[in-house]
């Protein structure tokens, strides 16, 4: 199924930062368990089925990855956010669009949590309009905005 997936990341310190990326990133993301500290191979487990993502945009202590044609996104977007908590992300957004619907999720006491579009029961009414009339990279963007807000 085609898909488009925007993902937004923002850290407190580069060092966060760089470890979030380099379990992202393609061209750094390890093959093996052993490539890692031993205290982090929980996180390589949770990267190790990820897709590649075809564009990075940095800004400060802020990360953006857009994917195309992610396969099993719920999924994938889960890990991203175990990712983000374990590396003590501040906040964490993406937005989704496919062929059929539009879905956003965030960071919600630590865990991935979605709150428009499937698979999620109570959609945020806002965040849903939202996906309706902005770009994923603008909704995602006012995800952040608020997690940074209240946090």
């Amino acid at each position: 199924m085609e898909n488009v997936v925007v993902v937004v990341a923002s850290f407190a310190n580069e060092a966060d930062l760089a470890r979030f990326c380099f379990y992202i990133d393609f061209e750094t993301r390890p093959d093996f368990e052993d490539e890692v500290p031993e205290h982090e191979q929980p996180l390589f487990a949770l990267c190790e089925e990820l897709s590649m993502p075809y564009e990075k945009i940095s800004q400060g202590l802020q990360i953006q990855y857009d994917f195309l044609n992610m396969p099993e996104p719920n999924e994938q977007l889960a890990a991203m956010g175990a990712l983000a908590t374990a590396l003590n992300a501040k906040a964490f957004a993406c937005t989704w669009r496919d062929e059929y619907d539009v879905g956003a999720g965030i960071l919600k006491a630590g865990a991935y949590e979605p709150v428009a579009g499937e698979p999620t029961d109570n959609q945020d009414k806002n965040i849903a309009k939202r996906l309706k009339k902005q770009s994923l990279d603008e909704v995602a963007a006012y995800l952040i905005e608020q997690q940074l807000k209240n946090s």
